[in-house]
């Protein structure tokens, strides 16, 4: 039994979380720079090198994040051929796409962009979840229990992020509106951290079903 639309999409998925782990590693120290602008007295020479160094570093972040998006959708959608749970997986992402537009398009309306966040991170977190039921199955399928049980404690695991990175968006919400600089940028740098260990997580998980579908393959 070969699985060689799965094998593809999901090393595509695979090298989407790479640029997704380069991208969260560079808003990572993004923010730590931003924090030690913001903790600076006086417009110092510092801050006049600083500052558009953190402007650049946005940027390369949301391109490299954005190229990653883009390869995560091909993949999924390639694998989507071969178990249900992808295709799952491909509408959580094109509604979190949906959720972006609109909060793009109502930015002036608070309650709108607190919703959109909020539900962007449910449909994130969905695709992954349902990215790793896929390859479960496919693992059953394969008789490979150990990629399945691999994959069983992460998405127990990524259930309870999912809820930890929701109290995090609250809270940058909320501190956000009252103007708390710092623990704005301390609660990003932890959002941001996480972040980066789970993306690492799902990678390697990833790497290890992509090397399951390649040797079956062969």
């Amino acid at each position: 039994m070969q699985f060689t639309k799965a094998e593809s999409g999901i090393r595509k998925i695979f090298i989407s979380q790479i640029l997704f782990i380069i991208g969260f590693a560079t808003s990572l120290i993004t923010a730590v720079v931003s924090m030690l602008v913001h903790t600076m007295n006086g417009e110092t020479q510092n801050q006049i090198v600083l500052t558009p160094f953190t402007s650049y570093l946005t940027y390369f972040s949301i391109s490299i994040m954005m190229i990653g998006f883009i390869m995560m959708l091909i993949g999924v959608f390639i694998a989507c051929v071969d178990d249900e749970n992808f295709k799952v997986a491909l509408y959580s992402i094109v509604f979190g796409v949906a959720l972006a537009i609109i909060s793009i398009v109502w930015s002036s309306v608070d309650a709108v962009g607190t919703i959109t966040n909020l539900l962007t991170t449910l449909t994130s977190y969905l695709a992954i979840l349902y990215i790793i039921q896929g390859i479960r199955n496919l693992a059953q399928k394969l008789e490979r229990n150990d990629i399945e049980k691999k994959g069983s404690f992460l998405y127990k695991l990524f259930s309870v992020l999912y809820i930890f990175e929701t109290c995090i968006t609250i809270s940058l919400l909320i501190l956000s509106d009252i103007s708390a600089i710092i623990p704005f940028f301390i609660l990003q740098i932890v959002g941001d951290i996480t972040s980066f260990f789970q993306n690492l997580l799902f990678m390697l998980y990833l790497g290890k079903a992509k090397r399951m579908l390649k040797k079956k393959k062969e």
